[in-house]
C-alpha cells in the first residue's frame, strides 16, 4: 500500500517563448509508492540512487511516476542532463557487441558510471571501468605526476583485499608528509553525488589551475597530462562544498580512452584548493 503521508515536491515547469525559455516552479502533492515491485528481464530490481539506498516511486494525480536515472541504470541506458538547455537525453548505452559489463559505447555512460562507482566504493564496477591494459592513474593536486601518481590495474581492483591495501599517493601541496591511506581511506575523497555537479565540462575544463572559477574561454588542457593521455577524452565535474568558504571546493577529471570500440577509465584527477 501507498505511505499514509503526504509529501511535497517542487517540479519544475517549463515555459518557452519565441526566443527564450523561462523556466517556473509549483509544489505539487504527491504520495511514495513503497509496495511497488519492479522486474527486469523477470527478476525482480530495486531502484536505488548512488548511494545505494532504495528509493521510492511516487503517484501524482493516479499516475506513478518512477526516477529516470535509477531506471536507466537498471536497463543499461545512458542518460545526460544538459543545465544549458535543460534537456534530459536517454539513449543505448551499449552497441550490443561488446563483453557484458566490459567498457562503455559512450563516454557519457562510462563517466556517470565511473562517479556512481567512485563515490560508491564499488571496486568490481571499478574492475570493469578500468582499461584493460593501462589501469586506472590516480592524480592529485589537479595535475598529472607521471612518477609519482598511483597506478591500480584491472585485476587489482578484483582483488578481495583491494579496500584495505596502502599506498603513497604523493604529496599534497602545501603539506610536507606524503599521503599514505588505503584504498578505502582515499576513496573518501570521491564521496560525491556525480549526477548532479555544480556544472560539467565534456572535453572543456570548467576550473582553471588550482581555481575554482570557469576559464572565459575553452581550456581542453590537462595538465601534465600531454603525454600519458594523448587522444584521450575527458569529464571534469566541479562541486561546491556545504561551508560556504570561497575555498571550499572540489573538481574531478576522468580520463577516458577508445579502446576496442569500448571507452574505458585511464585516469582519475582531483583538484581543489590547497595551498
Amino acid at each position: 500500500m501507498m505511505k499514509k503521508i503526504l509529501i511535497w515536491i517542487t517540479v519544475l515547469m517549463l515555459v518557452s517563448t519565441a526566443s527564450f525559455g523561462v523556466s517556473r516552479y509549483r509544489e505539487v502533492q504527491v504520495l511514495l509508492v513503497d509496495d511497488m515491485r519492479i522486474t527486469v528481464n523477470g527478476e525482480e530490481q530495486q531502484i536505488k540512487n548512488m548511494d545505494g539506498s532504495t528509493l521510492s516511486p511516487i503517484s501524482y494525480q493516479g499516475r506513478t511516476y518512477l526516477p529516470v536515472r535509477a531506471v536507466a541504470d537498471l536497463v543499461n541506458y545512458e542518460i545526460r542532463w544538459d543545465g544549458a538547455s535543460r534537456t534530459i537525453s536517454i539513449t543505448s548505452a551499449s552497441n550490443g557487441d561488446e563483453e557484458e559489463g566490459s567498457g562503455y559505447a559512450s563516454i557519457a555512460a562510462a563517466a556517470y558510471s565511473a562517479g556512481k562507482a567512485l563515490s560508491g566504493r564499488d571496486y568490481e564496477a571499478l574492475s570493469r571501468l578500468a582499461h584493460p591494459e593501462k589501469g586506472v592513474r590516480f592524480s592529485i593536486n589537479g595535475k598529472v605526476e607521471g612518477e609519482v601518481d598511483i597506478v591500480i590495474k584491472k585485476d587489482e581492483f578484483a582483488s578481495n583485499d583491494i579496500g584495505g591495501k596502502q599506498y603513497n599517493w604523493g604529496v599534497e601541496d602545501g603539506s610536507p608528509e606524503p599521503m599514505i591511506k588505503s584504498v578505502d581511506a582515499f576513496m573518501s575523497r570521491f564521496n560525491k553525488d556525480f549526477e548532479n555537479p555544480v556544472r560539467d565540462g565534456w572535453n572543456e575544463r570548467v576550473t582553471g589551475y588550482g581555481i575554482k572559477e570557469q576559464p572565459e574561454n575553452s581550456v581542453t588542457v590537462i595538465e601534465g597530462a600531454e603525454r600519458l593521455y594523448s587522444g584521450c577524452e575527458f569529464v571534469e565535474f566541479y562541486f561546491e562544498g556545504t561551508s560556504g568558504q570561497e575555498f571550499d571546493w572540489d573538481s574531478y577529471i576522468m580520463v577516458f580512452e577508445l579502446y576496442e570500440g569500448q571507452y574505458y577509465l585511464v585516469g582519475i584527477l582531483h583538484n581543489y584548493w590547497l595551498i
